[in-house]
């Protein structure tokens, strides 16, 4: 699982996939406080998280927002990229055919500028999904469609 300070950024900066989280034992999140933690207890199961904000309550009745980032394992990536109508196989095939197009000036493969495979499935599910490329600052919107069978 990849924790890097550079998952940490393209996850962060990846809302629509932030947006879709839904918490669950063994999902690992970053707090607002920059620790990174586990969902492993109660603790966290029983927050509600909503667009990456944990909503609690405090006995006065006072509501308070954190702000978490969801760092999503291989596996729910993989998920994500699901499409309907396309088996498991069928998608680690397009995977590996995208990992092999060059992805951006100065045209390096994308193994070159992911240095992890959720580095690589995410970049891989942003362009996918929701036309989206890393700028090395932010998941930029695309002027064309991709590619991608």
């Amino acid at each position: 699982m990849d924790k890097s300070k550079k998952y940490i950024r393209l996850c962060e900066r990846a809302t629509e996939i932030q947006q879709q989280w839904v918490q669950g034992k063994g999902d690992w999140f970053v707090s607002e406080d920059g620790s990174l933690k586990c969902c492993v207890s109660g603790e966290y199961e029983s927050a509600i998280i909503k667009n990456g904000f944990r909503i609690t309550k405090n006995k006065a009745g006072i509501i308070r927002l954190s702000r978490y980032i969801w760092l999503p394992r291989l596996e729910q990536l993989m998920e994500i990229a699901q499409r309907r109508g396309i088996t498991y196989g069928n998608s680690a095939h397009v995977f590996y055919d995208w990992t092999k197009i060059p992805y951006k000036e100065p045209y390096r493969l994308p193994e070159k500028i992911f240095l992890s495979v959720e580095q690589l499935w995410l970049a891989f599910v942003m362009q996918l999904k929701y036309y989206k490329k890393w700028d090395g600052k932010k998941w930029a919107k695309l002027s064309y469609s991709p590619d991608i069978a």
